[in-house]
């Protein structure tokens, strides 16, 4: 891994994506006063690592294979729906709440077991 500290960073961006009760405690119950929230997530997916663009790239920096990179993209395919549905200015309460949010989670664990191996 050329960046190893970038893979920690989507590790811990796609177990956060795949822990119900952290998102609730953190996101929407923030009494450690820390401030947490779903953009944190987003903007590493996104805007660091342009999942949403070209993924394959990440393959040797922080990535290790396109096994990864498969379960990665039905994280991110499964926020785009989340994203069409309630757009991309809805609160975290909201995302959380919305029938989507459900695969989010799903495909998160799914990731997150591939990426652990």
């Amino acid at each position: 891994m050329k960046y190893p500290e970038m893979r920690q960073e989507l590790l811990l961006s796609i177990k956060i994506l795949s822990d119900l009760e952290y998102q609730k405690q953190n996101w929407l119950n923030n009494t450690n006063g820390e401030h947490d929230c779903f953009d944190y997530v987003i903007h590493f997916l996104y805007d660091q690592a342009s999942f949403d663009e070209d993924p394959e790239t990440t393959i040797g920096l922080f990535v290790k294979n396109e096994e990864e990179i498969i379960s990665i993209i039905k994280v991110i395919e499964s926020l785009e729906k989340l994203f069409e549905t309630l757009g991309t200015n809805a609160s975290d309460s909201d995302y959380i709440n919305s029938q989507q949010w459900r695969n989010v989670i799903i495909n998160a664990k799914k990731a997150l077991q591939i990426l652990e191996k």
